[in-house]
């Protein structure tokens, strides 16, 4: 059974809907990352989901119950935000204490807790230490371990490495990662960057506009986006438009592709869909080559060339399909910017998009 269900979530804000049909199951000790742009309604679904805010409609169970008439601060959940919350008038070790405390654990037991996520945190010995006196890590590392203190059943953390800078953040990444890994815990967080995401989560759930768009592992996100949204956000660039051919071909301008994907219902042909040309998808080949190419072809003028270590980074102008971008391995000799590109396509990098 599915320890945390959101279950048709429907809130509104004036008359315009903020979560629409939002239906989302996680299990015991998974990672579920919350992945969309500013406004998208991923942080008011963790608040509904904290309690701090009521659904319109819909319910969130935990371990088979409701608890729309629970209290956030009775469902042993935990949280951590952005800026941390952190208390500036208490220490250390107080700040960790402070959950601990209002649930009246015994002093001795809360003493050892707070060692014991001290160390956890690896920061033995920054008990006594003021908060001001850490370092923007060292501070992400207590405002968790005060999440994690109280032994919380499901843990959210909203955008928990947004205040750091980027190379602070992809080194406390790993740590947090681990963290969680040791206590096993539920885990919802919310952020922007799918960087963090496909590092930290066991499923990304991508949203816009209020709605799931795709809801899968990293590996299947990355592989197999379902729509043009989730590509484009994902930062695939080469999203053509098709029709639906005989027998799972797309026909898309002048040219025809065969995807190693299989297509649902290829009998509804001249369909329009959208085709993903994945970047590692194509190999430069002579013209003559090219003309030897029953399909998966493309051909038009080289625009740049980036050197990028193992691989080149190559554009190009087609008359049918605009500015397409591949990466090619940088041993391959190319032509000069601004003359003609032929390039065979991978029928295994190619997806037929919803």
């Amino acid at each position: 059974m599915n320890e945390f269900v959101l279950k048709n979530i429907y809130k509104s804000m004036g008359a315009y809907g903020v979560l629409e049909q939002i239906d989302l199951s996680m299990e015991k000790g998974e990672r579920v990352c919350l992945l969309g742009p500013s406004g998208c309604g991923k942080t008011t679904l963790l608040r509904i989901a904290a309690g701090l805010e009521q659904p319109d409609s819909g319910d969130v169970i935990f371990r088979g119950r409701s608890l729309l008439d629970i209290p956030p601060h009775k469902r042993n959940f935990g949280m951590m935000f952005q800026d941390f919350a952190l208390f500036p008038h208490r220490n250390v070790f107080d700040n960790i204490a402070f959950g601990l405390e209002m649930k009246k654990w015994k002093k001795s037991e809360i003493t050892d807790r707070v060692h014991g996520m001290l160390e956890l945190v690896d920061l033995e010995g920054y008990g006594q230490r003021r908060v001001d006196e850490l370092s923007g890590g060292q501070r992400q590392r207590v405002a968790l371990a005060r999440t994690l203190a109280p032994e919380p059943d499901l843990v959210m953390l909203d955008e928990p490495l947004g205040s750091l800078d980027r190379r602070l953040r992809e080194r406390l990444l790993a740590d947090l990662c681990s963290i969680l890994t040791q206590t096993g815990v539920t885990t919802i967080f919310v952020t922007h960057d799918q960087n963090e995401a496909f590092a930290a989560a066991d499923r990304i759930c991508m949203m816009n506009n209020g709605r799931i768009q795709q809801i899968d592992t990293p590996e299947s996100l990355y592989a197999n986006p379902s729509t043009p949204w989730v590509a484009d956000f994902l930062g695939f660039q080469n999203v053509i438009k098709g029709r639906r051919g005989d027998d799972g071909r797309v026909e898309a301008g002048h040219a025809t592709f065969i995807p190693k994907q299989a297509m649902d219902d290829p009998k509804r042909t001249m369909e329009p869909l959208f085709l993903l040309l994945l970047p590692d998808a194509a190999t430069p080949v002579t013209p003559e080559a090219y003309g030897l190419l029953p399909n998966n072809r493309i051909r038009g003028v080289l625009v740049d060339r980036f050197f990028q270590g193992s691989y080149q980074k190559i554009s190009m102008n087609t008359e049918a399909h605009g500015r397409l971008v591949f990466e090619v391995p940088s041993t391959l000799v190319l032509p000069n910017p601004g003359e003609p590109l032929f390039l065979k396509i991978n029928p295994r990098g190619l997806r037929v998009l919803g």
